[in-house]
């Protein structure tokens, strides 16, 4: 019985009788539209691995092949605006140049929603997937310490973990707004990102 009420309460409400609609309740929505779908940039990841150590590029049908270094993408593209902005010319994305000293989850969005940075005032904050479309793959740590950034450092600055206070060295993180519903090792519920 149930189902049969929300079956047609959703036949009604998807109706395309607009005769209900008062003049005010009718909303003018400017949808962006975006000559492409969303670009995946490349890892620029070029060597490759067995399971165990690098190997030589391997053959097609060789164990080994079709991994991320067979394949050339969208090369990482940067463009800096001199305002304090980077432009992701493969994405269409800007983003502060600054990924800022650490803060909490909601001072993030507190940040975002406040900021005015490169004269606009629409910043956000990021999605899981839009901040990974940052990440260098190419990036390497040994244990706690940096060697290779995993974020381009020629474009962006991301401050390391503070080594005197007891930090290590990649505990930076830079947030984002997607939730995550599973279990983390610090009991959370939302993901970040480490880009050293």
């Amino acid at each position: 019985m149930n189902w049969l009420i929300i079956g047609i309460l959703f036949i009604t409400a998807c109706s395309n009788n607009d005769s209900n609609l008062d003049e005010a309740q009718i909303v003018d929505i400017e949808i962006p539209v975006i000559g492409k779908p969303y670009a995946i940039v490349d890892t620029g990841t070029k060597v490759f691995y067995s399971d165990n150590s690098v190997i030589s590029i391997p053959a097609e049908g060789q164990i080994y092949y079709g991994q991320d270094a067979t394949y050339n993408g969208n090369e990482p593209s940067y463009t800096n605006n001199g305002d304090g902005t980077i432009t992701d010319n493969v994405t269409g994305l800007m983003w502060e140049q600054s990924m800022g000293e650490k803060i909490t989850f909601d001072e993030a969005f507190t940040k975002a929603n406040a900021s005015t940075l490169g004269n606009y005032n629409d910043w956000r904050v990021p999605t899981l997937k839009e901040m990974y479309s940052l990440i260098l793959f190419t990036g390497s740590v040994k244990g706690a310490v940096a060697i290779d950034f995993f974020i381009d450092t020629n474009y962006f600055n991301q401050p390391l973990g503070d080594t005197s206070i007891g930090e290590r060295e990649i505990d930076a993180q830079t947030w984002t707004s997607t939730q995550y519903v599973g279990l983390t090792m610090y009991a959370g519920d939302c993901f970040w990102c480490q880009f050293c």
